[in-house]
């Protein structure tokens, strides 16, 4: 049977999206210069993800310009424009308001690229299903330079589950953390965006392309992930 509560932080971030702008970019036509691999290795759905309002409430915010939502699914079959507009995603087993209950979380999360972890925050608490922590937007984060001025930022993390250190050097496909609903979040959820500094407040956004994964069952060398895309990783 598929869920469609619609997640309180999505609806928020969709009329939000509906009297904002399109934040300015100056890198709409930049291509990634790290090797990407999918953070998280289970199927996966993209919540948020794309370059229009329609796609992605994000992209009002400059550092968020090109960011994504990402949620564990269960269901992977190709889904409908109503499942999509409606979020009609298998994503928790039997009770909404419990954080254990939803696929998403706990699940192990990944290193997109080699780097080095320049910033973490791991003390936040895991909301309840519902409820958000707007003192704390991204919640436990970790944030990670990969060179070339391209910084992995990763958040609303498990409390307490982030296993590497600040200054740490790390590899692609190395477990960092755990998938959590910390932060300004209302579900188990990763959210992921890449920026041109590792400061939160003044990042620009940068547009991120994926390498070698799965979207609706057609195999992409290298992409940008968008809404309603069910991604299955390659490694």
């Amino acid at each position: 049977m598929l869920k469609i509560l619609l997640p309180t932080i999505l609806l928020l971030l969709f009329f939000t999206s509906c009297t904002e702008k399109l934040a300015h970019s100056n890198y709409l036509n930049y291509k990634t210069k790290t090797h990407l691999i999918f953070p998280i290795k289970e199927n996966s759905y993209i919540a948020w993800g794309g370059r229009t309002f329609e796609q992605n409430a994000h992209a009002s915010a400059v550092n968020e310009r090109f960011a994504l939502d990402i949620v564990v699914i269960k269901n992977t079959t190709t889904l409908t424009k109503k499942d999509i507009k409606e979020f009609n995603i298998e994503r928790y087993e039997k009770n909404p308001k419990v954080n254990d209950d939803y696929y998403c979380f706990d699940k192990e999360i990944i290193a997109v690229g080699n780097g080095l972890v320049v910033d973490i925050l791991s003390n936040v608490y895991d909301n309840i299903p519902g409820e958000h922590n707007t003192n704390q937007p991204y919640g436990n984060y970790i944030i990670i330079d990969h060179g070339n001025n391209e910084y992995s930022m990763y958040g609303h993390l498990k409390y307490k589950s982030i296993i590497v250190l600040k200054n740490q050097k790390i590899k692609q496909g190395q477990f960092i953390g755990r998938c959590g609903n910390s932060g300004n979040s209302s579900e188990a959820h990763l959210h992921y965006h890449m920026q041109n500094t590792p400061n939160l407040s003044d990042g620009e956004g940068l547009p991120t392309q994926f390498n070698n994964y799965i979207a609706n069952d057609k195999k992409i060398i290298k992409g940008e992930l968008v809404q309603g895309q069910i991604i299955k990783s390659s490694i």
